[in-house]
């Protein structure tokens, strides 16, 4: 889905110049500490969240636990996890070098926090094919900003199932 790239602190803190206006610090010179900590506080995940958000150029669409989603799996999945042309034929390959999931839970230790769709690694279970082509469920984690949401009726399988009945 996507590529990534690293980009030094002082790009960051750049694009991080105009996040806080200094019209809305009462005293202007505060607004370069604040940007300071920040920068400083925020792990290197949340800085790249708020960077992706302020440039991308389409509404993002935060993910919830049971969201269907599109997503880039790792390149070892291909002939191990799944073949492509039965993925195809079940209605469960979007695009070439992608495949559809279902969200389950971010990665966090706590047991009982509220999901963060914004958290490091979201998990989600990929949606896969055993022997005798059935679905099968293979969980990895994801960035959240490499999930594409997509609303599941989209997705052919289920169309197929409508369609018998089930």
């Amino acid at each position: 889905m996507a590529d990534t790239y690293e980009v030094h602190k002082t790009i960051i803190h750049n694009i991080f110049k105009d996040l806080i206006d200094n019209d809305n610090v009462n005293y202007a010179h505060n607004a370069d500490h604040i940007k300071d900590i920040l920068l400083r506080e925020l792990s290197s995940h949340h800085i790249e969240c708020i960077v992706h958000l302020m440039m991308i150029e389409e509404e993002y669409k935060p993910v919830k636990v049971g969201d269907y989603v599109i997503v880039k799996p790792k390149s070892f999945h291909i002939n191990q996890e799944y073949e492509p042309d039965y993925l195809k034929e079940m209605g469960l390959l979007p695009d070439d070098g992608l495949v559809y999931g279902k969200v389950i839970d971010d990665e966090s230790w706590s047991t009982n926090s509220v999901f963060n769709p914004f958290y490091s690694r979201i998990k989600v279970n990929l949606l896969y094919h055993d022997d005798k082509h059935q679905v099968k469920y293979v969980e990895d984690t994801f960035n959240p900003i490499h999930l594409q949401k997509v609303d599941k009726r989209s997705i052919k399988y289920f169309k197929k199932d409508k369609k018998n009945g089930t």
